[in-house]
């Protein structure tokens, strides 16, 4: 579904970046990733998700990370790549090239990106499991390299697209909810 969304926006003329953005959100909002919407849970019991874009025309990069109210994470990027490739501002301010935890979720807000914080919208049963699976592994081991730590579905941790439009511009992103017991405030992008 996401390469197929992709493409209509690129056959009907859209940029790559857009096109990124779109294919990302797409896989975020899929339960069955680890970015956005049934990600891993971090040692505190949270989503925390990382993402990050960047293109061509015009050569810039955005990115956010440690972020959990923002809906689709690869959005805000989005956002901070088009505010950042705009350069400074009328008052000579830099724009943000990345930004982190709650900082970003509330910059995301205020541009219109969709956010939720109710800190549970990204939590699936899926996930949960995992999580008290993790954590009744790690409370029963002094060790702290556990089986957690070794299983691939903790490991498996990010999506991407990347897209060459009709003027050749090419642009990538990628989108995670980091690997599983990740310290809160862990960047893995």
């Amino acid at each position: 579904m996401a390469c197929i969304q992709a493409m209509e926006m690129l056959k009907q003329g859209a940029s790559a970046n857009d096109a990124v953005e779109c294919a990302v959100a797409v896989l975020e909002d899929a339960p069955i990733t680890n970015a956005g919407v049934g990600s891993n849970l971090n040692r505190a019991g949270l989503v925390e998700c990382d993402a990050a874009i960047m293109c061509s025309s015009p050569d810039a990069f955005g990115a956010v990370g440690a972020v959990s109210a923002i809906c689709n994470p690869i959005k805000a990027a989005n956002a901070i790549l088009k505010c950042q490739a705009g350069g400074p501002d009328s008052h000579g301010l830099v724009p943000p090239m990345m930004m982190v935890g709650e900082g970003a979720d509330s910059w995301a807000q205020k541009h219109g990106i969709a956010t939720n914080y109710n800190t549970r919208h990204k939590i699936t049963e899926k996930t949960l499991s995992k999580y008290a699976e993790y954590m009744d592994r790690i409370s029963s081991s002094c060790d702290s390299t556990t089986q957690a730590d070794k299983d691939q579905d903790s490991l498996m941790d990010t999506v991407g697209a990347v897209c060459i439009d009709s003027n050749g511009a090419i642009s990538a992103g990628v989108s995670s909810g980091g690997i599983a017991l990740k310290y809160p405030g862990r960047v893995g992008e």
